[in-house]
């Protein structure tokens, strides 16, 4: 090809073709596109003619990442959307990123036309082959980081990344509904942060999380574009248990917006009490049901809550209970014993010397003192559930530490000998503490540095200033650790009555800077 035809008309009747029929444009033609860019113009009597072009490439989700690649090299995306053009080679400032804010895109686009192409029967898949709306999904993921290249805070990128939207689909003629795709920008980390960061079994959360929503064709597109936004990010961050932890949210979310959710979560859960009499006497289930909340009877099933009554009853004799489970994703490890102060940040360095992560803890405390702490684990290192092994010892761990048959130093110490470790005694940990409120709980989010030892600082200091934690998520995200706490004072009361913010944050921030494990870093 000698001469390119600089009518930009022609150029996206081009794309469009190649994309529609699967054929591959040459690359001495593209070359020679890419030469000339600057020679393309896009003036005002054509802009709406080309945005008809453009926006008919998301018609259908297949081969649309491939070709917005090629329209972003060719610079020819820069002509009709200069917006854009600050996302081409962008690195984010994180280091669990591993692609440049324009591949980053692209990747998304991809995991929705595989999810488009495959013939899985999963959840996501059914969602999206049901969308009603698949031309706003793509056209949110292409829009959902444009202004993250400005280097502002997360708050400010997502709305103006949803003005920019509404700006630029607005001036190219898009005749779609474009209040969706600017609702999906504004609120796309909604769903992953009350995914992983705050209590799906409560009702207040799931009413505030739908508020935002709105209807059910914009959860659809909102849990798609999530899934999509996080896998794309970086291929070890995302995992099965993130999946799950969204699936849970969406099904919430979706029986809440057809009605269902509101009525269930505030009442007896009848099923699973006549479940219950089925093993255990009438008496019993009432007087074990009556001495925990509501919301422990949706949050455990049948089986499970069985379980903590035979554990309970034994305890008699027993000084703890532990069971570990595992499933496909997670183990799930189930202590029962009596409630003491420190016994969360206990158990915390236990699973830390064991190498397993936790993402998620539910907390409960009969009224007769019995704490009931599950936890949902994973391996540090494989991402998996426990091994047999690890069970062993981890169920030795807990259970020497919990009959005070062993300190935690001395844990600590072994697990130094064991993995080899140097010693960097000035490393510094950034820690963010931000605090929020639920109807019956003050929430402390803590964001830090993801390190051996953290979780055990931070529940160790909540102890130390008698603040009670109820229930918690874990999770690891693009900067490091997100711990979210629920959690009252001893006098079952808010933070900032009796104990005052700040006085938690300085006991934290001084815990973690001298824990046991602050002096080692593995190597």
């Amino acid at each position: 090809v000698e001469k390119v035809d600089y009518n930009l008309t022609n150029i996206m009747e081009l794309f469009r073709y190649s994309k529609e029929n699967n054929c591959r444009i040459s690359s001495l033609l593209l070359y020679q596109i890419d030469k000339h860019y600057l020679d393309f113009e896009l003036s005002s009597n054509d802009r709406k003619k080309i945005g008809k072009l453009f926006f008919e490439l998301f018609d259908d989700p297949v081969n649309l990442a491939q070709t917005l690649r090629q329209l972003f090299e060719t610079g020819i995306l820069k002509i009709i959307i200069p917006e854009l053009d600050d996302m081409y080679c962008h690195a984010p400032k994180s280091r669990y990123h591993y692609y440049t804010t324009d591949e980053h895109t692209m990747r998304a686009l991809e995991v929705i036309e595989k999810l488009d192409s495959s013939e899985g029967i999963g959840e996501l898949q059914e969602v999206l082959r049901d969308l009603e709306n698949k031309n706003e999904l793509m056209l949110a993921l292409l829009f959902h980081d444009i202004s993250k290249p400005r280097e502002i805070t997360e708050g400010e990128h997502v709305a103006a990344g949803a003005e920019d939207a509404r700006r630029i689909l607005k001036n190219l003629g898009y005749d779609g509904n474009i209040d969706l795709i600017k609702r999906l920008i504004s609120n796309h980390l909604v769903m992953e942060q009350t995914a992983f960061r705050r209590d799906i079994s409560l009702l207040e959360t799931i009413e505030l999380f739908c508020m935002k929503i709105k209807d059910k064709e914009t959860l659809n597109c909102l849990y798609l574009l999530t899934y999509a936004d996080l896998y794309a990010v970086n291929p070890t961050v995302w995992s099965e248990w993130k999946r799950t932890l969204l699936s849970n949210l969406y099904r919430k979310a979706s029986d809440y917006l057809n009605g269902y959710f509101k009525k269930d979560m505030q009442i007896e859960n009848t099923n699973l009490v006549k479940d219950l009499r089925k093993k255990h006497s009438e008496k019993v289930v009432k007087s074990t049901l009556a001495m925990l909340p509501i919301s422990y009877q949706h949050e455990f099933d049948s089986r499970q809550i069985s379980d903590h009554i035979s554990d309970a009853e034994n305890l008699i004799t027993e000084i703890v209970s532990v069971k570990c489970r595992s499933y496909f994703n997670f183990s799930e490890v189930t202590i029962l014993t009596g409630d003491r102060k420190y016994l969360m940040s206990d158990i915390c360095a236990v699973f830390a010397v064991n190498n397993i992560s936790i993402f998620e803890a539910k907390i409960y405390t009969r009224t007769d003192g019995i704490a009931i702490d599950s936890f949902h684990v994973i391996s540090s290192k494989e991402r998996k559930p426990l091994s047999p092994e690890t069970i062993k010892e981890l169920n030795n761990d807990l259970l020497k530490i919990l009959k005070n048959e062993i300190e935690i130093k001395d844990l600590i110490e072994r697990h130094k000998r064991r993995w080899k470790w140097t010693y960097k005694s000035a490393l510094e940990i950034p820690i963010r503490i931000e605090f929020d409120e639920s109807k019956d709980f003050s929430i402390i989010d803590i964001t830090g540095s993801d390190m051996l030892g953290l979780l055990h600082s931070i529940t160790r200091a909540l102890s130390k200033c008698n603040v009670v934690i109820y229930s918690a998520k874990i999770s690891t995200k693009e900067d490091g650790l997100i711990d979210s706490f629920y959690v009252l004072d001893n006098l079952k009361k808010k933070i900032g009555i009796n104990i005052t913010k700040e006085d938690v944050k300085n006991s934290i921030i001084n815990e973690a800077k001298s824990s046991l494990f602050r002096t080692t870093v593995q190597v």
